[in-house]
């Protein structure tokens, strides 16, 4: 049975990213400590401007409900998907998280298929795949069939604001 995420959730997210030496920047993370049941302050060894990013990086984690021997194959979140399987270097499943209280997408379910590109790209062509990313160089020359999207991507820094992170207050303390 679903529970309420709590600020001890949060706190304990945090907590255990920074122990766990994973890819997000905890670099400057000291420690996360529940003020009350809404609230949680994040206390970092220097300021960093970049921090904020990682704030809406990190999938907030039920405590309750993490188990170290098994969350990297049976992983728990609260976010809009769920996990249905997953098979190393073959493919992930996912599924509407139907206790997830935010903005539902339009997928039930999504499949992505770990493939080079060229299996990808044939796929799509014969229609099993619905979406693959190419190379810029297959991109050039339209192909029948296929929809073309082209997304130029730019490095614009952190620039989070909502719906991506939906923070009513963010206070920084550099005085400490």
């Amino acid at each position: 049975m679903a529970r309420p995420l709590t600020a001890q959730d949060v706190a304990f997210t945090y907590n255990q990213a920074a122990q766990g030496g994973g890819k997000i920047d905890m670099g400057n993370f000291s420690a996360a400590r529940v003020l009350d049941d809404r609230r949680v302050e994040i206390a970092l060894s220097a300021p960093q401007s970049t921090f904020v990013s990682v704030l809406g990086s990190l999938g907030i984690v039920p405590q309750h409900q993490y188990d170290a021997k098994t969350y990297a194959q049976n992983p728990v979140g609260a976010g809009p998907y769920r996990l249905v399987s997953f098979q190393p270097g073959q493919q992930l499943i996912v599924e509407a998280n139907p206790y997830y209280s935010g903005h539902r997408n339009d997928f039930d379910k999504l499949i992505f298929v770990f493939l080079d590109e060229d299996s990808a790209y044939a796929a799509a062509q014969s229609g099993q795949l619905g979406l693959v990313r190419v190379a810029p160089s297959v991109s050039v020359t339209p192909q029948q069939g296929l929809t073309l999207w082209v997304r130029q991507a730019w490095k614009t820094g952190v620039s989070l604001s909502p719906p991506y992170l939906p923070v009513k207050k963010m206070l920084t303390d550099t005085d400490r």
